[in-house]
């Protein structure tokens, strides 16, 4: 035999012990959710999705073992919510910004105030 052929063998042996050839236990959706809460600090501000397709965006307050805890942002204050990770599709850091109505009413104001200049300008230019 060649070294070539050896050294082809040898690493052959080398992947065939190295690697089990059992797969890995499969991980349940709860308990990777879990893991993620874990490791997310309280205070963080997140988005839930759960599988029946609602969103609660809120503070992470805690976790235990089968839960999270959830203060949400709502208009009007609402108490803690308690979610199973097992109803949890999803889970997200969330960066609260400005909603969607209030930068339209920005630009309202913004072309409303254009406007109103443009109009007093007419008005002074044409009087003199």
């Amino acid at each position: 035999m060649s070294l070539q052929s050896i050294a082809s063998v040898a690493l052959i042996m080398l992947f065939a012990v190295g690697h089990p050839a059992h797969a890995q236990q499969p991980v349940s959706e709860a308990d990777a959710w879990q893991a993620l809460a874990s490791r997310l600090e309280a205070g963080a501000t997140v988005e839930v999705r759960l599988k029946d397709g609602a969103r609660v965006r809120g503070t992470m307050v805690t976790s235990d073992a089968a839960t999270l805890h959830l203060k949400p942002h709502a208009r009007w204050p609402e108490p803690i919510r308690t979610i199973p990770f097992g109803d949890i599709e999803s889970i997200a850091r969330w960066k609260e910004g400005m909603m969607p109505g209030t930068k339209v009413l920005i630009g309202v104001g913004i072309g409303a105030g254009v406007w109103f200049l443009a109009v007093v300008m007419a008005l002074a230019a044409g009087s003199s």
